[in-house]
Protein backbone atom coordinates (compact mmCIF):
# COMPACT_ATOMS: atom_id res chain seq x y z
CA UNK A 1 0.00 0.00 0.00
CA UNK A 2 1.25 3.51 -0.75
CA UNK A 3 0.90 4.67 2.86
CA UNK A 4 3.15 1.80 3.98
CA UNK A 5 5.78 2.88 1.46
CA UNK A 6 5.63 6.46 2.77
CA UNK A 7 5.91 5.24 6.36
CA UNK A 8 8.94 3.09 5.53
CA UNK A 9 10.59 5.93 3.63
CA UNK A 10 10.12 8.37 6.51
CA UNK A 11 11.23 5.78 9.07
CA UNK A 12 14.33 4.97 7.03
CA UNK A 13 15.29 8.64 6.84
CA UNK A 14 15.43 9.03 10.63
CA UNK A 15 18.98 8.85 11.95
CA UNK A 16 19.72 5.61 13.89
CA UNK A 17 20.25 7.08 17.39
CA UNK A 18 17.08 9.17 17.07
CA UNK A 19 15.12 6.12 15.93
CA UNK A 20 16.46 4.18 18.92
CA UNK A 21 15.46 6.97 21.31
CA UNK A 22 11.98 7.09 19.76
CA UNK A 23 11.55 3.33 20.27
CA UNK A 24 12.71 3.61 23.89
CA UNK A 25 10.16 6.35 24.47
CA UNK A 26 7.50 4.24 22.75
CA UNK A 27 8.18 1.39 25.22
CA UNK A 28 7.50 3.76 28.11
CA UNK A 29 4.33 5.12 26.50
CA UNK A 30 2.96 1.67 25.67
CA UNK A 31 3.56 0.50 29.23
CA UNK A 32 2.15 3.68 30.81
CA UNK A 33 -1.01 3.33 28.74
CA UNK A 34 -1.47 -0.33 29.67
CA UNK A 35 -0.46 -1.71 26.29
CA UNK A 36 0.58 -5.31 25.84
CA UNK A 37 4.05 -6.63 26.50
CA UNK A 38 4.05 -7.84 22.89
CA UNK A 39 3.57 -4.29 21.56
CA UNK A 40 6.19 -2.89 23.90
CA UNK A 41 8.50 -5.82 23.05
CA UNK A 42 8.39 -4.85 19.36
CA UNK A 43 9.92 -1.49 20.31
CA UNK A 44 12.46 -3.14 22.64
CA UNK A 45 13.68 -5.22 19.70
CA UNK A 46 14.62 -1.98 18.02
CA UNK A 47 16.05 -0.21 21.06
CA UNK A 48 17.04 -2.56 23.89
CA UNK A 49 20.71 -2.03 24.64
CA UNK A 50 22.93 -4.85 25.80
CA UNK A 51 22.60 -5.48 29.52
CA UNK A 52 19.23 -3.68 29.91
CA UNK A 53 17.43 -5.83 32.52
CA UNK A 54 14.12 -4.03 32.01
CA UNK A 55 14.23 -4.77 28.27
CA UNK A 56 15.07 -8.43 28.90
CA UNK A 57 12.17 -8.83 31.33
CA UNK A 58 9.77 -7.16 28.90
CA UNK A 59 10.86 -9.39 26.02
CA UNK A 60 10.45 -12.42 28.27
CA UNK A 61 6.93 -11.36 29.27
CA UNK A 62 6.03 -10.74 25.63
CA UNK A 63 7.37 -14.16 24.64
CA UNK A 64 5.32 -15.81 27.37
CA UNK A 65 2.18 -13.97 26.23
CA UNK A 66 2.51 -15.14 22.65
CA UNK A 67 3.78 -18.69 23.14
CA UNK A 68 0.39 -20.34 22.59
CA UNK A 69 -0.44 -18.59 19.33
CA UNK A 70 2.97 -17.71 17.87
CA UNK A 71 5.68 -20.01 19.25
CA UNK A 72 8.25 -19.13 16.58
CA UNK A 73 7.86 -15.39 17.27
CA UNK A 74 8.07 -16.08 21.01
CA UNK A 75 11.30 -18.02 20.45
CA UNK A 76 12.67 -15.06 18.50
CA UNK A 77 11.96 -12.78 21.46
CA UNK A 78 13.69 -15.22 23.82
CA UNK A 79 16.70 -15.34 21.50
CA UNK A 80 16.89 -11.55 21.41
CA UNK A 81 16.50 -11.30 25.19
CA UNK A 82 19.38 -13.71 25.70
CA UNK A 83 21.44 -11.79 23.16
CA UNK A 84 21.09 -8.46 24.99
CA UNK A 85 21.27 -9.97 28.49
CA UNK A 86 24.55 -9.63 30.33
CA UNK A 87 26.19 -13.10 30.25
CA UNK A 88 27.17 -12.69 33.91
CA UNK A 89 23.69 -11.66 35.07
CA UNK A 90 22.84 -13.90 38.04
CA UNK A 91 19.27 -14.27 36.70
CA UNK A 92 20.46 -15.67 33.37
CA UNK A 93 20.42 -19.39 34.31
CA UNK A 94 16.91 -19.09 35.73
CA UNK A 95 15.61 -17.28 32.64
CA UNK A 96 17.35 -19.81 30.41
CA UNK A 97 15.46 -22.56 32.22
CA UNK A 98 12.18 -20.80 31.45
CA UNK A 99 13.16 -20.15 27.84
CA UNK A 100 14.20 -23.69 26.95
CA UNK A 101 10.66 -24.96 26.52
CA UNK A 102 9.76 -21.92 24.39
CA UNK A 103 12.72 -22.56 22.11
CA UNK A 104 12.00 -26.28 21.92
CA UNK A 105 8.28 -25.73 21.20
CA UNK A 106 9.25 -23.50 18.28
CA UNK A 107 11.57 -26.16 16.87
CA UNK A 108 14.79 -24.37 17.86
CA UNK A 109 16.16 -27.57 19.37
CA UNK A 110 19.86 -26.97 18.75
CA UNK A 111 19.66 -23.47 20.19
CA UNK A 112 17.70 -24.72 23.22
CA UNK A 113 20.37 -27.35 23.85
CA UNK A 114 23.18 -24.81 23.54
CA UNK A 115 21.49 -22.32 25.85
CA UNK A 116 20.61 -24.98 28.42
CA UNK A 117 23.97 -26.72 28.46
CA UNK A 118 25.80 -23.41 28.85
CA UNK A 119 23.49 -22.28 31.65
CA UNK A 120 23.90 -25.60 33.45
CA UNK A 121 27.63 -24.90 33.96
CA UNK A 122 28.68 -23.48 37.30
CA UNK A 123 27.02 -23.33 40.70
CA UNK A 124 23.21 -23.20 40.61
CA UNK A 125 20.46 -23.26 43.17
CA UNK A 126 18.47 -26.54 43.16
CA UNK A 127 15.33 -25.16 41.48
CA UNK A 128 17.31 -23.52 38.65
CA UNK A 129 19.35 -26.67 38.10
CA UNK A 130 16.26 -28.86 37.88
CA UNK A 131 14.44 -26.33 35.69
CA UNK A 132 17.37 -26.40 33.27
CA UNK A 133 17.52 -30.19 33.34
CA UNK A 134 13.79 -30.38 32.67
CA UNK A 135 14.03 -27.89 29.80
CA UNK A 136 16.94 -29.77 28.25
CA UNK A 137 15.07 -33.05 28.62
CA UNK A 138 12.00 -31.53 26.92
CA UNK A 139 14.10 -30.24 24.03
CA UNK A 140 15.77 -33.61 23.58
CA UNK A 141 12.40 -35.38 23.78
CA UNK A 142 11.10 -33.09 21.00
CA UNK A 143 14.14 -34.07 18.95
CA UNK A 144 13.38 -37.79 19.47
CA UNK A 145 16.50 -38.29 21.58
CA UNK A 146 14.72 -40.09 24.39
CA UNK A 147 17.73 -41.61 26.18
CA UNK A 148 19.49 -38.25 26.28
CA UNK A 149 16.27 -36.73 27.65
CA UNK A 150 16.24 -39.32 30.42
CA UNK A 151 19.93 -38.62 31.14
CA UNK A 152 19.04 -34.99 31.95
CA UNK A 153 15.67 -35.57 33.64
CA UNK A 154 16.33 -38.50 35.97
CA UNK A 155 19.12 -36.83 38.03
CA UNK A 156 16.73 -33.92 38.62
CA UNK A 157 14.49 -36.22 40.65
CA UNK A 158 17.28 -36.69 43.18
CA UNK A 159 17.64 -32.96 43.91
CA UNK A 160 16.07 -31.82 47.19
CA UNK A 161 14.00 -28.66 47.59
CA UNK A 162 12.29 -28.79 44.19
CA UNK A 163 8.65 -27.64 44.00
CA UNK A 164 6.10 -30.38 43.32
CA UNK A 165 4.99 -28.76 40.05
CA UNK A 166 8.53 -28.90 38.64
CA UNK A 167 9.01 -32.46 39.90
CA UNK A 168 5.71 -33.43 38.19
CA UNK A 169 6.96 -31.87 34.96
CA UNK A 170 10.12 -33.98 35.21
CA UNK A 171 8.02 -37.13 35.69
CA UNK A 172 5.94 -36.22 32.65
CA UNK A 173 9.04 -35.80 30.49
CA UNK A 174 10.44 -39.08 31.80
CA UNK A 175 7.18 -40.94 31.13
CA UNK A 176 7.02 -39.59 27.60
CA UNK A 177 10.67 -40.36 26.91
CA UNK A 178 10.26 -43.94 28.10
Amino acid sequence: APHELVRETVYGSIHGPIRTAMHREAVTIVQDEGGSAVEAGWHVLRSGPRGDKKAVRLLWRAATEMTDYAPAAAAGLVQHALKIMNPRDPERPSLCGEGLSLLAAAGCIDEALGVGQQALQGPLDPVTEVSLRCGLAEALKHAGRNQAALDYAEPGLRVDGVPDALRAKLWAVIAHAR
